[in-house]
């Protein structure tokens, strides 16, 4: 996948795979990055990555956060994607079972996430534990330790 269209296509078959639901967060922001490359389009500019903003804070753009089972969805999506370079995962309910999964992908060859951005220091810990030697692409693992009335939506 090289695009956001057989990206957002790909998610789309993901969910279906899996027997669950798109979330509306990943939906939103896949439209917005059509929209971006329509834009850039027009401006004779090509875009051949993207920044996977899904950070769960934003009341503008969501109000559900990702779950453990969407990190299974973007494991089985961006496996083999080389479009969706970096993720903004910070602000999420995630879970020892979802951190594996996120792992997982950190360590296939064929994904192209460099970045990934996450909240909490016991997230941290568990992305470092589950990772092997074999991350090839990974090259920045960022944390930020919010104040603890940042984490909530009201």
């Amino acid at each position: 996948m090289s695009d956001i269209h057989s990206t957002a296509f790909r998610y789309d078959a993901v969910c279906k795979e899996l027997g669950i639901d798109p979330n509306p967060y990943f939906v939103t922001m896949f439209e917005k990055e059509k929209e971006d490359t329509v834009l850039r389009k027009q401006k004779g500019e090509i875009k051949d990555t993207m920044h996977l903003y899904l950070a769960g804070n934003n009341k503008l753009l969501t109000d559900k956060r990702l779950e453990d089972k969407d990190c299974e969805v973007l494991y089985k999506l961006l496996q083999n994607n080389v479009f969706v370079t970096s993720l903004d995962l910070r602000y999420n309910n995630l879970t020892d079972e979802g951190i594996k999964f996120l792992a997982k992908l950190l360590e296939c060859l064929s994904c192209r996430v460099g970045k990934v951005f996450i909240c909490s220091k016991q997230e941290f810990l568990e992305m470092s534990s589950n990772l092997s030697h074999n991350v090839v692409y990974l090259y920045c693992l960022r944390v930020h330790i919010p104040s603890p009335s940042l984490c909530h939506l009201n």
